[in-house]
């Protein structure tokens, strides 16, 4: 069982105790008083009531409340501190739901492909198929995701002023615990400048094989 779940049921058996304590309290008192013979059930009903709301609310306070907000002002400072390291991310990141639309980007997708995270967002990646590839290289693609929960290559894409670049994708496939894919997430690389350096490369050697011939 999950540890958050455990900690919610630990914080419900904690509030079951404090009020069956508090109201076990009370019966004892008031058959101790014989307030049942000297008040008329609806008073002694508000009665219960009341004494019940006052004696409970600092310990449901402090031994509930208090843990229940503490736990959420973490989480939600690990979300903080995660969403900030993923938006600071040199590669591009793009996640999609398990239909293949597009649910978040970070600003290296919006500073390498041009699309904002307002544009990019709800739409699909075919937004950025440059259509060198064929539809049997994204029927792979897709067969290995589907099988294996993952996919990498290269591949080319198109910015959305119609430049074409070259770049390096990790796709995976998060699953949830019966194996339903929840989400996919894609981290991607430029290589325009490795392939130009590449190129560079090439041609020295051919320049330098030319100069030993001749």
């Amino acid at each position: 069982m999950p540890p958050l779940k455990l900690k919610y049921i630990h914080l419900f058996l904690v509030l079951t105790a404090i009020i069956g304590g508090v109201e076990y309290a009370l019966m004892l008192t008031f058959d101790f008083m014989d307030l049942e013979q000297n008040l008329p059930a609806s008073m002694l009903s508000i009665l219960d009531a009341l004494c019940l709301i006052f004696f409970s609310a600092l310990p449901i306070y402090l031994w509930v409340i208090q843990p229940l907000f503490k736990d959420q002002t973490q989480y939600k400072k690990r979300l903080e501190t995660l969403v900030t390291a993923l938006d600071s991310a040199a590669d591009c990141i793009m996640i999609t739901n398990a239909e293949g639309n597009i649910t978040y980007v970070n600003q290296s997708f919006a500073d390498i492909t041009g699309y904002t995270a307002k544009e990019a967002i709800g739409q699909n990646p075919r937004i950025l198929q440059s259509g060198k590839q064929n539809d049997s290289f994204y029927s792979t693609m897709w067969h290995d995701l589907t099988t294996t929960g993952q996919w990498h290559g290269e591949l080319w894409n198109k910015r959305k002023d119609g430049e074409l670049y070259p770049e390096a994708l990790d796709i995976r496939a998060i699953k949830s615990q019966t194996g339903r894919t929840k989400f996919y997430i894609g981290i991607f690389s430029d290589l325009t400048e490795k392939k130009a350096m590449e190129q560079s490369l090439i041609q020295a050697q051919k320049m330098e094989a030319i100069g030993r011939l001749v």
